[in-house]
């Protein structure tokens, strides 16, 4: 009823070639070396990203921790912007430019919020009185 199928006349040698390895058929592909970073670009925008919430949380009574953390960022965003005019990378430039925006802000407003800080705790102002206030309506 049902016969077998023949065999093949001249079975071809099986090649072995891993899935990845170049060979004819898959010529490799040159790969571009990894552009160097900028380590001071990142390290700008976190700073400067640290200096402002430090400084919005506390509403301004932190800024002796948030004046560091600003001016960080800026210098290490202006260094960072330094490398990449330098030509020693080309990453990074936004990033930088970021960091330096941010510190700049941070140090403006912790400023700002030092000297409105230092005024109303030198002028005799009572934050439980302040907080008693508020709590009452008035």
């Amino acid at each position: 009823m049902f016969e077998p199928a023949p065999p093949d006349p001249d079975p071809e040698p099986e090649t072995q070639v891993t899935p990845w390895s170049a060979s004819a058929e898959r010529p490799p592909f040159p790969r571009a070396t990894p552009e160097p970073g900028n380590g001071l670009a990142t390290t700008s925008l976190v700073l400067g990203m640290i200096g402002l919430l430090v400084l919005f949380a506390s509403v301004g009574v932190l800024f002796v921790f948030s004046l560091p953390f600003s001016i960080g960022a800026w210098v290490t965003g202006h260094l960072g912007r330094k490398q990449v005019t330098e030509g020693r990378t080309q990453a990074g430039d936004g990033i930088a430019h970021a960091g330096v925006i941010l510190g700049v802000v941070g140090v403006v407003v912790g400023v700002v919020g030092a000297i409105v800080w230092i005024t109303l705790l030198s002028s005799g102002f009572d934050l439980d009185e302040f907080r008693r206030d508020l709590e009452s309506g008035r």
